[in-house]
């Protein structure tokens, strides 16, 4: 890789935060990490990791496929979907639903009994509050209406605030994740990986590579929307060049049927197509 290249991406790197899911796909490959993320999201310093996957694709052959930033199996049977978010934007309670949808369609399967499918969580960690309540996380749940109890489906969503985390563990864990620098982190395992991949030569090699990959595959994706957009547009310019060409075609048969028949003027058959004069005169000469 040239050297000019080599500085821009170092200079990328050292910018990169936990909360930015370029560097959190990196970090959260290592087990370490992703147990204590899951021990503090739950409070519970005795959970543990199952299975567990960064970038995972789940697919849907006949819809949306969606990637998600992490999903997690831990020892209580739950299935986990962690995603990282800086803006609102891409925090939408509905991308949230849909999240859920597709874990399930994923995790339950022909003859299983219904009360079998694993319970499931789908946390938004934001760096703003999206919904401007103040709160340090808000829970997601669904319940009965009418006697105001819950549904109790098992099915979870968690957004985490950023902006104002007042328990200990979760406000430490939101200061890590917004650090640019291991030495100013709160938690050693986080910190311990930032710093490899922030300061050491393999590591920083290696965040270069990651880095060059992500943007080829962005443009590569790019490139392919783009293909396929352009395609679209022709298509589309082309439906409507077939239409007018139609529509010429027929008005063309229309005033030559009147010019036949003998029975309209020149003035007669302007009104009737909104055709000019002259190019009348001159189609049908």
């Amino acid at each position: 890789m040239e050297i000019s290249k080599n500085k821009l991406y170092y200079q990328y790197i050292q910018n990169l935060r936990l909360i930015d899911d370029t560097f959190a796909r990196v970090v959260f490959k290592n087990k370490d990490c992703v147990e204590l993320l899951i021990q503090i999201l739950f409070d519970d310093e005795e959970l543990r990791v199952i299975h567990f996957y960064t970038q995972y694709e789940f697919k849907n052959i006949g819809g949306r496929s969606i990637t998600v930033d992490l999903y997690v199996e831990d020892s209580k049977g739950r299935h986990i979907n962690i995603e990282f978010q800086k803006d609102k934007k891409g925090a939408s309670i509905k991308r949230a639903r849909y999240h859920e949808s597709m874990m399930d369609g994923h995790i339950s399967f022909p003859r299983e009994k219904w009360k079998e499918i694993p319970e499931v969580y789908v946390f938004f960690i934001t760096e703003e509050d999206i919904f401007g309540y103040g709160k340090s996380k808000y829970k997601v749940e669904r319940k009965i209406e009418e006697v105001n109890e819950s549904f109790q489906d098992d099915e979870h969503i968690v957004y985490i605030n950023g902006e104002n985390i007042k328990e200990e563990k979760l406000g430490y864990l939101m200061h890590d994740l917004k650090c640019k620098e291991a030495k100013d982190m709160h938690y050693e395992v986080l910190a311990r990986e930032v710093r490899h991949y922030k300061e050491s030569e393999e590591g920083i090699q290696e965040m270069c590579e990651i880095s060059r990959k992500i943007r080829e595959d962005g443009e590569k994706e790019g490139i392919s929307k783009g293909i396929k957009q352009g395609m679209s547009i022709g298509m589309n310019k082309g439906r409507r060049q077939g239409i007018s060409k139609g529509k010429a075609k027929m008005r063309k048969e229309i005033v030559e049927n009147m010019v036949k028949s003998g029975k309209f003027s020149y003035e007669d058959i302007s009104l009737v197509t909104g055709m000019k004069m002259t190019d009348i005169i001159t189609l049908c000469n």
